[in-house]
């Protein structure tokens, strides 16, 4: 069927930051979606968190909100966008499960919103695991023997009855989430408890552990009309057991038989038939591998990690064909790109094998446990394409950026003899296999130890057995001395491959060489293993030397059809054949330039450095050249088929980079935007005459050397902290004596902060350097004066005559903190002009003189009042896409523009400093520790963070608080009737800095718990504290933390010694309670800063990045009050007031603010004389106000809107309502106003009682009985009629109301008292206000109420005393009237 013109509008939910379980391969699924219904002629609306993806950026979707991915946000954006239509599938777990809870909440139904593609049944059936298991059964599959439990105890019943060990699988969740095995009672208590905390339905499925089962999976594509295909079919390396982000997979299943794989195929087809899915699934099962049991493990009802892999295996655009389906084609209707000739309900067949390999943080984390297990570990992967599974692993290992290129691994990670460590499955297990392989273990032995297939098996065996041969051969074939052969190679003019002319050719050599080529090893590790000499050579020449001739690669196409059919694309992997289809390709004829990629996602480079390749491909594609890409991450937009005009999935290498050189022949190659991965290549491909486009080699060595970087700092008069270099525990003493406490400890050549400590005595000094001492280190350890000022980065583009500085960006975290894991503002928030004229001036300086052009990052510390430089990275940084994003400076095309020639002044967005957004922009990072329980998690100079999200605010804290919620982390908030409290411990020399984070604690209404010498500091200014132990992981404070009182922990101190194991403790203990933990006093300054602002989900701005206001906007204002009810009043008849529940948060504020209760936005109606809408101070929207509207006539009036009539016409939200107003001297002093005709019913209130009517009713309002009138008036109310309302406590009780179960909107409280049949006193809590001077739908209500009760007779006017002056009430049996004042203040001017 062809595309459903239905769909118009469509909003698609993105997958938030990269965490652990949940990476780029969503951001490459969402990029495909929104290209696919940009084309389609669909007006897109996105919402996602991460600034750094493609997917956000601003041609793929024509509204795009970089906003928390909450229900409560994507509620609102669905309110302001009005799509029809919900794409849910390609947002991994997060929008999945989103979308989920919008649909079951009955919200898109309301809203007339549908899910396209999967509906939700067929979610619920494969999401939910006792509605997938009875699906299962009714159609056959086997599964695995297991039950559904919702505590503790059920899964510990459920274990009795299947037995030991279990797997326990947490329901809507992603990577294996608060999962894994559990040999026993005690496990499976903490593992069940933390699935089921995981578990947004609170839900886990406890299965029989059947570890040691081949794990196979299947990419499935099903469309409306029930065409079904497999799409690629892959198998984990590891067993069952091992999670299959953490398992090394190949791609075709290569294990299988016939009669196995067409069984396994046939139960994924049923299975996504019965299920109804629509669109792309992952089926994976469990398959005896000595029968042909198996059993079906779960099933993705959406595109996942594997779809990436597949899609990149295959050729076939999983996420794309999902889309198209999903607006209505079916399979037969859509073309298969690659081949331009077939369709996509052609199955794909490869005849190559695909090899994943997983990218692990243990480098990050060395106290964390390397085991892998049903919860997954690893933050990236890399993906290899060969015609054998030999050649392909090793091209994956080499790519992995692991430091090896063989399976020759000298770690080791766990003790005991290699048959014991065999049985250890963590992330050197392969490596291990190899170790025992090459040591005599036979395949059969380390098969029963591990379970790993023996095919696999064999094939390393192939490998091992390779090197050994190799070895002996060489030591027998090489000649002795090769001196004179060198001589005659240096005179050799010959062109010819095999230099017989000079050295002749090692036959047997040289085939023993052909054949390691085959096999995937590259010329170093072969010039290792024929033990070759070097020095002084270069690889080529040592080969030849010993009569070898060296092989270049040759490329072969993915076709996705077995070569049955042409394929049109250009997608490279290499081979060591003998035809090159790269060679034969036809070009263009246009000058070719190289991008190389940045690998595997890993912590310190992620998917940012992706964002800059692409756009540098774009770019250069626009500007007329062929560009070639070269990456091996199949998650990313980069490997996508289409991006470039080429593209090789080779590991990046400078051989395998070179191979490609040698085909390609660029005029240039870019590493700018590559990371380290990339730069790191500078070297080599300049020493071999490959133009670097951009800054040059030389350039990027000077940045990079410390002592020639030095030198320039010199030249300028720029200062760098003082430092030296030290290699004994005296050495370390004598400089930090020297240099002045505290001092910076860090080992010499390292990546991303690795082993980095803050020291600040003799006895730290001591401690730390004892521990580095001990681990054998090479190089020097770096003592550097540490100096705890402000941090900021900046990053410029220069073409080597003039600068342009998009941004400067300040750090909430002082210097100590990795910049990765720091909190950034754009602008910078407390810099002043001359400091910022300073940092502008030494960036020129120092992007100049190193000759940049391109990108360069810097990185400043400004320490009283002097301006000190930290690093220069030459290249593009992870704040490029953020800065790109909220200030519309396109930083990578205006890069690589200036690359290739052009000059800054020509492209338009001019020099020096730009102009600065009216808007705040908050870069948060996020963690995946909850992965990695026993990491330590304490913040430092060393990187650890994942992934990032971003807020955008019209100020500091409404930026920092979306931030912050989208990052995940929440706060309790204290109450009058709930104490709530923060959990501080901090080192000593916190003592004096903790003091007013303490006292901006204790102002918010929080109890203070602290460690005693803490407390101590504290209790000096008076404020009381509770001492807790001084181990904070003592059983104590975790049954504070399990207790609920806690909103947040402040810890600060762990060094290298015992300190760090209890800080891992207590952070673990926090992780699994959702309590934050800070390590910074700054962050947890930030966070108190956001919890004043008074800042929700319903009242921040919702900021399109694709029509974001250029300059701040000038609003007049008119202050008017009612009986002292006072508002703030904004004309917007041109509707330029986009959100004016963020408006409410500062300009009511009475301290800040203009101060008022409220906002009344007015606008042009086109039934009444006026349309009015009002706004709360915490920015929720009022039905009704009975103060307001009578305002709202007498500005209608004196400003001449209503052209002199008497009786004003007002638009609410609920109808029209008439007022009659009465002047003096021509202006409005008293108005009447018909406010409608009251509900009494409790289900319009609305009211959760099982009552028709609720009147005099008594029930308990936390532990006190009270008699309730409910009655709306348009908005909800609750009177209370008692003996005197000057006694109550209208701050304490008010509350207990308004957040009562039984009324779910809320509700404003009315405590009044009878003064007699016409008169009534009357004090009010309003929602969203709290205590006000009076309420005008408040006295409607008390007087309804006290009518209906017989206190007052109706038709009669009634007097109600408040705090504010009069209201008269007349209750009939049509209509509720309320007189009163109306009163003009004053008139102002905001900006916006």
């Amino acid at each position: 069927m062809p595309q459903n013109k239905d769909i118009k509008k469509v909003l698609v939910i993105g997958s938030g930051p990269i965490v652990i379980g949940q990476a780029a391969e969503f951001d490459y699924a969402g990029a495909q979606a929104c290209r696919v219904l940009k084309e389609a002629g669909v007006d897109v609306v996105l919402c996602n968190s991460n600034p750094a993806t493609i997917m956000t950026d601003k041609v793929l979707a024509d509204q795009i909100y970089l906003e928390p991915l909450t229900v409560e946000t994507l509620k609102r954006i669905i309110e302001k966008e009005k799509p029809d239509s919900l794409l849910a599938g390609l947002g991994g777990q997060t929008g999945l499960t989103i979308s989920m809870q919008l649909e079951k909440d009955g919200f898109l139904t309301e809203h007339g919103v549908r899910l396209i593609g999967t509906n939700v049944e067929a979610i619920d059936k494969a999401e939910d695991r006792e509605l997938f298991k009875e699906t299962m059964d009714e159609i056959g599959q086997p599964t695995v023997p297991s039950d559904i439990a919702t505590t503790i105890e059920d899964a510990l019943t459920v274990a009795e009855k299947i037995g030991f060990p279990v797997i326990v699988r947490p329901a809507f969740t992603l990577g294996g989430a608060g999962g894994g095995v559990a040999q026993d009672k005690d496990e499976l208590k903490l593992i069940a408890k933390t699935g089921l905390d995981a578990s947004p339905i609170t839900q886990i499925l406890v299965e029989k552990c059947i570890s040691g089962w081949k794990e196979i999976e299947f990419e499935t594509m099903r469309d409306y009309a029930g065409n079904v295909i497999a799409v690629c079919s892959m198998e984990n390396f590891d067993p069952v057991g091992i999670h299959t982000g953490d398992s090394i997979v190949v791609a075709p299943a290569l294990t299988l038989s016939d009669k196995e794989y067409q069984m396994l195929r046939s139960a994924s087809l049923d299975i996504i038939t019965a299920l109804g899915i629509v669109g792309g699934c992952n089926c994976q099962f469990a398959l005896n591998p000595d029968s042909f049991e198996y059993s079906v493990i779960e099933v993705n009802p959406r595109v996942s990690r594997s779809s990436a892999l597949a899609s990149k295996a295959t050729g076939y655009p999983i996420a794309k064909i999902t889309t198209k389906i999903a607006l209505g084609y079916t399979l037969d209707e859509i073309p298969n790109d690659i081949t331009g000739k077939t369709c996509a309900c052609f199955e794909p067949t490869l005849d190559y094998v695909v090899v994943k390999f997983p990218k692990w943080p243990f480098d990050k984390f060395q106290s964390a446990s390397r085991k892998l297990g049903t919860q997954m570990k690893a933050t990236g992967e890399v993906m290899s394409i060969a015609p054998s599974f030999e050649m392909a692993v090793m091209k994956a290992v080499r790519g992995a950026e692991i430091s090896l290129d063989t399976l020759n691994s000298k770690k080791k990670t766990s003790e005991g003899s290699i048959l014991e460590r065999l049985a250890v499955s963590d992330d050197y297990r392969m490596f291990t296999v190899f170790e025992a392989l090459k040591s005599g273990v036979t395949v059969e032995e380390i098969h029963e130890i591990t379970k790993i297939d023996c095919w696999f098996l064999s094939k390393l065996l192939k490998l091992a057995e390779y090197e050994k041969h190799a070895e002996e051969a060489a030591q027998r074939l090489l000649p002795e001395n090769t001196d004179s052969k060198s001589a005659d190679l240096e005179k050799c003019t010959s062109d010819c491959k095999t230099c017989s002319c000079c050295c002749g050719e090692n036959t047997e050599l040289n085939e023993l060489y052909r054949e390691g080529k085959r096999l995937g090893y590259p010329d170093e590790a072969l010039v290792r293993l024929f033990g070759l000499d070097t020095e002084g050579k270069t690889l080529e020449r040592a080969l030849r030397l010993a009569g070898i001739t060296p092989m270049n690669a040759v490329y072969k196409m993915v076709d996705t059809c077995g070569a049955e059919f042409d394929a049109k694309t250009p997608y490279f992997y290499s081979t060591y054949d003998k035809t090159c289809e790269a060679r034969t390709f036809k070009r263009s004829g246009k000058p070719v330039v190289m991008v190389l990629g940045s690998g595997p996602i890993r912590i310190g480079q992620g998917i940012e450095f992706d964002y800059s390749s692409v756009h540098c491909v774009w770019t250069l594609k626009e500007m007329g050249y062929d560009v070639v890409i070269v990456n091996n991450n199949p998650e990313t937009v980069s490997t996508d088929y289409d991006t470039a005009d080429r593209l090789y999935f080779e590991p990046l290498t400078p051989e395998d980079v070179m191979n490609i050189i040698r085909v390609e022949k660029p005029v240039g190659v870019v590493v700018a935007f590559g990371g380290q991965t990339a730069i790191k290549l500078t070297k080599f491909l300049d020493e071999n005459g490959i133009k670097i486009l951009g800054t040059s080699a030389k350039s990027i060595d000077t940045a990079e050397d410390r002592e020639q970087f030095d030198a320039l700092l010199e030249r300028f008069g720029i200062k760098r902290p003082k430092g030296f270099g030290v290699n004994t525990l005296d050495e370390a003493l004598h400089a930090a004596k020297t240099l002045g406490f505290p001092v910076l400890l860090r080992p010499s050549y390292v990546i991303g902060g690795q082993n980095m400590k803050i020291v600040h005595d003799d006895n730290e000094v001591e401690v730390y350097m004892n521990k580095i001492l001990a681990q054998g280190i090479d190089n020097p350890v770096l003592v550097d004066k540490y100096m705890p000022g402000i941090e900021i980065e900046v990053d410029v583009i220069s073409d080597g005559t003039d600068v342009l500085i998009p941004g400067i960006m300040q750090h909430i975290e002082r210097a100590g903190v990795h910049s990765g894991d720091s909190i950034a503002v754009y602008p910078p928030y407390n810099i002043n002009d001359r400091m910022m004229n300073t940092v502008v001036d030494c960036s020129e300086k120092l992007a100049l003189s190193l000759g940049t052009k391109g990108l360069v990052n810097i990185q400043y510390l400004i320490y009283k009042g002097e301006l000190f430089v930290i690093e220069v990275n030459p290249r593009a940084s992870r704040t490029v896409p953020y800065i790109s994003k909220v200030t519309n400076v396109p930083m990578v095309d205006l890069a690589s523009r200036v690359m290739l020639g052009a000059s800054l002044k020509e492209l338009g967005y001019g020099t020096g400093l730009y102009r600065t957004p009216p808007y705040f922009a908050v870069k948060v990072p996020v963690f995946s520790f909850e992965k990695l329980m026993d990491a330590n998690s304490y913040l430092g100079p060393e990187m650890k963070s994942t992934g990032e999200v971003l807020g955008i605010g019209k100020n500091l804290n409404e930026a920092l608080f979306k931030g912050i919620t989208a990052s995940g982390r929440t706060f309790k908030i204290p109450s009058k009737n709930e104490d709530i409290g923060v959990f501080i411990s901090v080192e000593k020399h916190d003592k004096i800095d903790v003091l007013s984070l303490a006292k901006n604690i204790y102002d918010l209404g929080f109890k203070i718990y602290a460690t005693p010498e803490t407390a101590e500091a504290i209790e000096s200014l008076g404020i009381s504290t509770e001492h807790v132990d001084s181990n904070v992981s003592d059983e104590s404070v975790f049954k504070l933390l399990e207790s609920g009182k806690i909103s947040f922990i402040v810890y600060t101190g762990a060094l290298m010694d015992e300190t760090i194991d209890e800080y891992i403790a207590l952070s673990r203990k926090a992780l699994f309670l959702g309590i934050p933990c800070f390590t910074s006093l700054d962050t947890a300054t930030a966070a108190t800063d956001i919890i004043a602002s008074h800042y929700t989900q319903q009242n921040t701005e919702l900021v399109d990045i694709n029509n974001m206001r250029e300059t701040r906007q000038v609003f007049e204002f008119s202050k008017m009050q009612a009986t002292g009810d006072d508002y703030i009043f904004i004309e917007n008849f041109d509707g330029r007031v986009t959100c004016p529940e963020s408006l409410c948060v500062t300009l009511c504020d009475r301290h800040f603010g203009i101060g008022a209760n409220g906002i009344v936005l007015l606008e042009k109606s086109e039934i009444a004389d006026m349309k009015m809408r009002i706004f709360n101070t915490d920015g929720t929207e009022g039905e009704m106000a009975g103060n307001c509207i009578r305002c709202v006539a007498k500005y209608t009036y004196d400003n001449g809107y209503a052209e002199g009539r008497d009786t004003i016409r007002i638009e609410t939200k609920l109808g029209v309502n008439e007022v009659k107003v009465y002047t003096s001297d021509g202006r409005v002093t008293y108005a009447t106003a018909s406010m409608g005709k009251p509900s009494l019913l409790a289900k319009d209130v609305p009211v959760n009682l099982p009552l028709e009517k609720v009147f005099n009713y008594p029930c308990v309002i936390v532990n006190h009985v009270y008699n309730l009138n409910c009655v709306s008036m348009g908005n909800p109310h609750c009177v209370v009629f008692c003996d005197s309302v000057d006694k109550i406590d209208l701050e304490v009780e008010g509350p207990k109301f308004e957040h009562h179960k039984i009324f779910p909107e809320r509700v404003n409280t009315e405590f009044v008292r009878v003064v007699n049949d016409t008169m009534l006193k009357m004090r009010v809590y309003e929602r969203g206000s709290g205590v006000t001077m009076a309420c005008g739908t408040g006295a409607c209500a008390a007087v309804v109420a006290a009518c209906e009760n017989g206190f007052c007779e109706k038709d009669t006017d009634v007097t109600v005393k408040v705090p504010g002056g009069d209201l008269i009430v007349r209750y009939t049996d049509d209509d509720v009237t309320l007189s009163g004042d109306a009163k003009f203040v004053f008139k102002g001017l905001f900006e916006y």
